[in-house]
């Protein structure tokens, strides 16, 4: 029980709130120094506090270390109307008639004490915006929760939620929406339903016909992708309540989000367009398609791939592609051909460093007054190992310096044409005598292989075997000859 004297306290209580949740980033420069940031979405019209309450909070840990004092979080920039409507149309956030949500960032530093496997964040306010799916209405609490393993990844950085966070959707109607994140460490993200939560963390129930993994008519999650379809054919606010999952390249968990958020379903005659049939076409390069929506490739192969989205009932729609992928792969190309149907064609070599990561493409038409969307996903999946590098040529005894990636001990064959043979990066050397006055010559020829092995006690080790291929012109004769060499690294 706290007693608090001489002072006069005010608990903000807000209705209208369709959604929550909590991300953080870490100090490199102080790896036990997090900023966390709290996102609320607030129905329009009506507006929202500039600071949030140290109250609203909670922090604690699995570890009986001394909590930390949770500061007030300040608003960070301005609040973003965030709704899907058509360029002349005004929502009520600034006026008009048509539905308008608030999206609010509010920021604090904390400083914990020490590194734990369990720090959990917790943000709890009322009221909940009045919904379809839910018992109690508009009297329940709004409450999100974030952990994270700082023992286990230490200064890591949260996932953070980049899609249009209150979706509408058309009753009666077929709807895709991806749920689109961005983590600048690459790691693998596997989202999960769970219930929405209200006063203390309980699951709030839902009425007959909805359940947690079920807010929706017909309503289906990839958890690879993030990304949802739905139908349904009442119109209303629904609740839905996805926990995102961090984990690190060998499989451990070291972060979930609670990303709460509400799907609008409306009346309306505009029809959104249709996800590719069949998933993605027209696959080239050296990547292979796994799935109808999966991408595998190696380090160092490139691939292209297309998207095509067609509206079949508004034919005059015109249709425009918008994807995340050329942020989350650097180097990566996007272009779009047609109007409706619309094809996307997607490019990228696979640099060393990416972890994979899932690519997304949403497709607006220009509807009004609410335009119509479509999410689709696809997993591009980097088979790790060992990267030798590209192919390189060598000239005489000048020395080029190769640099192989991934692996901790290397070997390099033929080891008398490289200086320190066991190096991630050693010299290639000529291995024979050659003649300074003939140019180099570079053949095409097959650059990689990959091999698997596998072993008992559940094992699996990836080799991946680079060929590097060196040209070298000798001095006896007019014609190139080639020379191979191999990277073996083990894990």
């Amino acid at each position: 029980m706290f007693l608090i004297a001489g002072c006069n306290i005010t608990i903000v209580r807000a209705t209208h709130i369709p959604g929550a949740n909590i991300t953080y980033s870490c100090n490199p420069s102080n790896p036990l120094e997090y900023t966390f940031t709290l996102t609320v979405f607030r129905r329009c019209p009506g507006t929202h506090p500039t600071s949030m309450s140290a109250l609203d909070f909670t922090l604690t840990n699995d570890c009986g270390l001394a909590n930390p004092i949770v500061p007030t979080f300040n608003q960070v920039g301005q609040e973003v109307d965030v709704n899907q409507l058509c360029a002349s149309a005004t929502s009520n956030c600034s006026g008009g008639t048509d539905p308008g949500v608030w999206m609010y960032t509010y920021e604090a530093t904390i400083v914990l004490p020490a590194n734990c496997d369990g720090w959990h964040i917790d943000y709890n306010l009322c009221c909940r915006d009045a919904s379809s799916n839910l018992t109690g209405t508009s009297a329940n609490d709004m409450h999100t929760s974030t952990s994270l393993n700082t023992l286990m990844a230490p200064c890591n950085n949260s996932p953070v939620v980049t899609s249009a966070p209150i979706p509408y959707a058309c009753t009666n109607s077929p709807f895709s929406y991806c749920l689109t994140t961005q983590d600048i460490e690459g790691d693998s993200l596997y989202f999960r339903m769970v219930a929405p939560q209200g006063n203390g963390g309980l699951a709030i129930g839902h009425l007959p016909g909805f359940s947690p993994t079920a807010p929706l008519t017909n309503f289906t999650l990839d958890p690879l992708t993030g990304c949802f379809t739905l139908n349904e054919p009442n119109v209303g606010n629904y609740v839905v309540a996805i926990q995102i999952e961090e984990y690190d390249n060998f499989g451990n968990l070291i972060s979930t989000i609670i990303h709460d958020f509400q799907v609008q379903v409306v009346s309306c005659t505009n029809s959104p367009p249709s996800n590719p049939v069949g998933g993605v076409s027209n696959v080239t390069g050296s990547g292979s398609l796994s799935s109808s929506n999966s991408i595998s490739a190696c380090v160092g192969q490139s691939f292209c791939f297309d998207v095509t989205f067609e509206d079949a009932i508004d034919v005059t729609d015109n249709l425009s592609i918008q994807t995340d992928g050329t942020t989350l792969f650097p180097g990566a190309t996007f272009t779009q051909t047609g109007n409706n149907p619309v094809t996307g064609t997607f490019c990228w070599t696979v640099v060393p460093g990416n972890t994979g990561n899932v690519v997304t493409f949403i497709v607006q038409d220009d509807g009004c007054p609410v335009m119509g969307t479509s999410g689709f996903g696809v997993n591009i999946d980097i088979i790790t190992g060992v990267y030798a590098g590209p192919d390189a040529s060598v000239c005489g005894s000048i020395p080029v310096q190769l640099n192989a990636i991934g692996g901790a001990s290397f070997t390099w064959t033929p080891a008398a044409a490289a200086a320190a043979p066991d190096a991630r990066a050693p010299d290639a050397r000529a291995a024979f005598a050659v003649s300074p006055s003939l140019p180099c010559q570079h053949l095409s020829l097959p650059s990689s292989h990959l091999f698997f092995l596998h072993f008992e006690l559940d094992m699996l080790a990836i080799f991946d075997i680079h060929v590097l291929t060196f040209f070298f012109v000798p001095g006896v004769t007019s014609s190139p000859r080639s020379y191979f060499g191999a990277a073996l690294g083990m894990p």
